[in-house]
């Protein structure tokens, strides 16, 4: 018996993940039950990052949803399935400006990975493919736009338990 309202977990690529009050995992697909919902109320539902595959990573662990009486509800995690890396982004000897927006070129539509540029030129940006192409935004000028190609091939992870990968990329305009 599942209860009047259930929800089905949608994690895609967040397999084995918990999920949080309960005995609960995500199936090899990153999809999961929920039983015994409360009906007409509010309802959480957590996913325990630190349950994460080592190359997911999710924007938000937590949901709320209000079923109906006898509901089938989906929760949907919005997941990045990829390599994790903190980039350091130079522009000739320079870091680019704190605040740049960096974007992931050629991701698919409705799943934008961006990030800021903090301390020292550093992003951290995750979901990322092993190659590919970074776009650096601080200004509506050309010359206050440039993009770094990256490759994280060979760049192994610094432990199991840290899974970021580091490297640096040279900024260039006109690319």
């Amino acid at each position: 018996m599942l209860g009047n309202s259930v929800a089905v977990v949608s994690a895609p690529g967040a397999g084995g993940v918990e999920v949080l009050n309960g005995n609960i995992r995500t199936d090899s697909r990153g999809y999961a039950l929920v039983p015994y919902l409360a009906n007409y109320q509010n309802n959480s539902i957590s996913l325990n990052p630190t349950t994460l595959p080592e190359d997911v990573d999710m924007a938000q662990s937590s949901l709320n949803v209000y079923p109906t009486k006898g509901a089938v509800i989906m929760a949907k995690f919005d997941t990045r399935v990829g390599y994790q890396a903190l980039v350091t982004l130079l522009r000739g000897d320079t870091s680019l400006p704190f605040g740049t927006v960096i974007t992931v070129a050629d991701t698919p539509a409705g799943k934008n990975n961006t990030g800021i540029v903090g301390d020292a030129g550093q992003v951290y940006l995750s979901g990322l493919p092993e190659q590919g192409t970074l776009t650096a935004k601080w200004g509506h000028a050309d010359h206050q736009q440039c993009r770094a190609s990256f490759n994280l091939s060979g760049i192994a992870a610094p432990s199991a338990s840290n899974p970021i990968r580091q490297l640096t990329a040279r900024c260039e305009t006109g690319r």
